[in-house]
């Protein structure tokens, strides 16, 4: 009788699908952004709700950009164009934070 593989559980499925994302090259992270602050940037994410979340906010922004741009999920062009205003509030407003914080 043949062995059945047993379902992964979920942090196993969580951390494989992590494992995806960070193999993923995608332009714009906030990470590579302002690569010198990246240290203030995670102790900020740790200690600041509203950072952390503006932080969300940006990457969820940056990551529906990346989907339209490679084709993976189509859109008109007007969405394209507020989904990048959008990043750039996010990211001026990042960079507002982190300004001060440095």
């Amino acid at each position: 009788m043949a062995h059945l593989a047993q379902p992964a559980s979920l942090t196993q499925k969580l951390q494989l699908k992590y494992r995806r994302l960070t193999m993923l090259r995608i332009p714009h992270e906030l990470r590579e952004e302002v690569p010198e602050a990246v240290t203030v940037i995670h102790g900020l994410i740790a200690t600041d709700h509203a950072f952390a979340r503006l932080a969300a906010d940006y990457d969820e922004v940056n990551r529906a950009i990346y989907r339209i741009e490679s084709g993976e999920e189509p859109t008109i062009d007007e969405r394209l164009e507020e989904l990048k205003r959008q990043r750039l509030k996010l990211k001026d407003e990042l960079a507002g934070v982190l300004a001060k914080a440095m």
